[in-house]
């Protein structure tokens, strides 16, 4: 996924939880009308998206432009795979 399909990728999920676009890629997600809930809701829909994101994530960087950044840096972690454990 591009730069640009990410932000807007993000940007349909906060739109879709906030109920509104009337934000920018810098506005705080709780000063745009987000709450706890609503970002409990947003981190499953942006999961859904196919983003590795939590809400620690989006309590620490709560814009479009800082969740992205995350999500950027994130990607470029790499992390072993993870192996199915018979049980």
């Amino acid at each position: 996924m591009t730069d640009s399909q990410t932000i807007d990728s993000v940007v349909d999920c906060w739109t879709d939880v906030l109920g509104h676009d009337d934000f920018g890629v810098d506005d705080d997600f709780f000063a745009v009308g987000g709450d706890s809930l609503k970002a409990v809701v947003l981190v499953r829909q942006l999961r859904s998206a196919g983003h590795r994101c939590d809400l620690a994530t989006l309590l620490q960087a709560p814009t479009v432009n800082g969740v992205v950044a995350s999500l950027a840096q994130e990607s470029r972690v790499s992390r072993p795979p993870i192996e199915h454990q018979p049980r």
